[in-house]
């Protein structure tokens, strides 16, 4: 209940709780977060969802990311985006989504990995579960108006994890922490499954954590020092980054065996 109120309170100083709410009593606590993303024409955000779907929902991503504060159009190619990474029958596929004026989430085609256009159609954002532990981009518009320029995610806070497998000898998995409290990447409470040490650098399990809108990003490594932490390379130093709600970033899986990553539980 802790982080419910302190998210009560963040949305107040931002100004959008405009009116006093009548409590519900309810084993459920359920939040908003507000997650900056660039106003670079664009530009690419990993994001991701701290989130679960409310009383008992698979957790949508209509239900999940708002559009409010983003960049809405009648038409795709002058609204924002988001674009996920997903699998189906043919394989590692992307599905973007825009967002529409007075509709919400729309979809769009959808490229399979490789840059193959085809014409499946991406799900409904209604009928698209999000993975709280998975990460996705927001692309944004080419122009994007001074004060757009942040991203509101709602849903009921998570009183459990559950764990997301990740595919041996995969190149890059977008993941996430999933949450709600800034979290440093080698904190002892994150449950990261058996990482990989491999046989020198080439062949470690590694975090790609992008700095900017244009894609540039800082690689750490993970190896066996000190029980087993995230290094950087040149020089060799633990990791000290901290990880905000709402970001995620790439997951380099070097071994042939799958990975079992649990997100944090708040």
């Amino acid at each position: 209940m802790k982080k419910f109120l302190m998210l009560t309170v963040a949305l107040a100083a931002a100004g959008l709780v405009r009116a006093q709410i009548t409590p519900i009593d309810s084993t459920n606590s359920v939040g908003f977060i507000s997650v900056p993303v660039t106003a670079t024409g664009g530009g690419l955000d990993i994001i991701a969802v701290p989130f679960e779907g409310c009383l008992g929902s698979l957790g949508m991503l209509s239900d999940l990311v708002s559009t409010n504060g983003l960049v809405c159009s009648d038409t795709a190619g002058t609204a924002d985006q988001l674009i996920v990474l997903t699998t189906n029958a043919a394989g590692p596929i992307y599905y973007y989504y825009w967002a529409k004026a007075g509709t919400g989430w729309e979809t769009n085609k959808t490229t399979v990995l490789g840059g193959t256009t085809t014409n499946v159609v991406s799900p409904a954002a209604t009928n698209f579960s999000i993975a709280r532990g998975m990460g996705f981009w927001i692309k944004r518009v080419g122009t994007v108006p001074e004060g757009l320029t942040n991203l509101y995610m709602k849903g009921q806070i998570p009183i459990s994890s559950q764990a997301i497998e990740l595919r041996g000898n995969t190149n890059l998995t977008l993941i996430s922490l999933g949450n709600l409290d800034p979290i440093a990447l080698n904190d002892a409470t994150i449950n990261w499954g058996t990482r990989y040490p491999g046989n020198g650098f080439a062949e470690m399990d590694k975090l790609l954590v992008v700095t900017n809108a244009n894609g540039a990003y800082v690689e750490y490594f993970y190896h066996t020092n000190d029980g087993g932490k995230w290094y950087t390379h040149s020089p060799l130093a633990q990791v000290t980054v901290i990880n905000n709600p709402g970001y995620g970033f790439w997951y380099v899986r070097r071994s042939t065996n799958n990975l079992t990553f649990t997100p944090v539980v708040p």
